[in-house]
């Protein structure tokens, strides 16, 4: 399961929140997950079940994009966490392709290669900035 948004009762919205970013009460969540992973968490944490349109979900314009490496990018040979994807662009990588492998939640560790394919959640057109500036298509 990936937190995508967390949205504090204060207003204030952390965007691809980081493992030091922390639960408080009265946060709303946005998240990624599979229909098991959403009914365990919500056992967890005694929540109450948002449908998948909730409007909750397009309050901070959160969208999944999916970007190619091109052999031009700067971030060929880098690793995830060195690229700014986190950081700069404040997006979470939820996904990564390459050829027939599909791997979900990859670690800051993977080193990228020309080719590969980023699924990215964060602010649309911040991604789309940011990926575009390092030679990455949009698909």
């Amino acid at each position: 399961m990936n937190v995508a948004l967390i949205e504090r009762a204060s207003g204030h919205t952390i965007s691809a929140p980081g493992r030091d970013d922390r639960l408080l009460p009265g946060d709303d969540l946005l998240v990624i997950s599979t229909d098991e992973q959403l009914a365990a968490v919500q056992q967890t944490l005694d929540v109450p079940q948002a449908g998948p349109n909730s409007a909750e979900a397009t309050k901070a314009d959160i969208r999944l994009k999916r970007f190619r490496i091109t052999p031009q990018s700067p971030m060929v040979g880098m690793r995830i966490h060195d690229t700014g994807l986190k950081d700069v662009a404040k997006a979470m990588v939820a996904g990564l392709e390459r050829g027939e492998r599909r791997i979900t939640n990859p670690g800051g560790a993977w080193v990228l290669e020309a080719n590969d394919v980023l699924w990215l959640v964060g602010d649309g057109a911040k991604i789309r900035s940011f990926m575009e500036e390092r030679k990455a298509v949009r698909e």
